[in-house]
């Protein structure tokens, strides 16, 4: 959905149009309520048993461990998409540092069953984009002209997997391995 406002005015010579549109996207279905996992992640305030955490780290970063099925020490964090070591550093590329052999991998919850936890509804993407340009004459041929917007894109329309964004089934992922 779209809309825009817009009005044309005259200061003596000078020309003015203004404007805004505004944007909102809403793909209206189910998507991962975590991006990096499909199953619910521990966080730190549910981690106790790998040693101490760095005072850096909030109570609902996610945490990372060296292997799925028996964890022995902690490999990093993950708070939204910026991601920690174990020390609590910030890294620019996680599998660097967090990869114990395995690949990155979440400390689970234990409960690895598909659910309705592991979805959310899709939030709604909303775009303000302002446009003001203007115009005068600098001579009885030439006219000086200015122009300023802002253009956005609609979300790009294919997931990591290959799959559309915009027309996904949830059941999907019942078969992934």
């Amino acid at each position: 959905m779209a809309g825009y406002i817009s009005d044309k005015f005259s200061f003596d010579d000078l020309v003015f149009n203004v404007g805004v549109r505004v944007d909102r996207f809403d793909a209206n279905q189910s998507v991962l309520a975590d991006p990096y996992s499909l199953y619910p992640v521990k966080s730190v305030a549910e981690v106790d048993n790998l040693g101490e955490h760095p005072a850096s780290m909030g109570e609902d970063f996610n945490v990372y461990v060296d292997n799925a099925s028996e964890p022995s020490r902690i490999m990093g964090y993950r708070d939204g998409n910026k991601w920690y070591d174990a020390e609590g550093t910030i890294l620019q590329d996680p599998s660097l540092r967090l990869d114990a052999g395995n690949g990155v991998i979440p400390y689970l919850s234990g409960e690895e069953v598909i659910s309705n936890q592991s979805f959310a509804d899709y939030i709604p993407q909303i775009s303000v984009m302002p446009r003001i340009s203007f115009s005068f004459p600098i001579s009885d041929e030439a006219l000086f002209y200015a122009h300023y917007d802002v253009i956005t894109q609609r979300p790009k329309a294919t997931n990591n997997n290959g799959g559309t964004v915009y027309n996904f089934n949830p059941v999907s992922y019942l078969f992934w391995e």
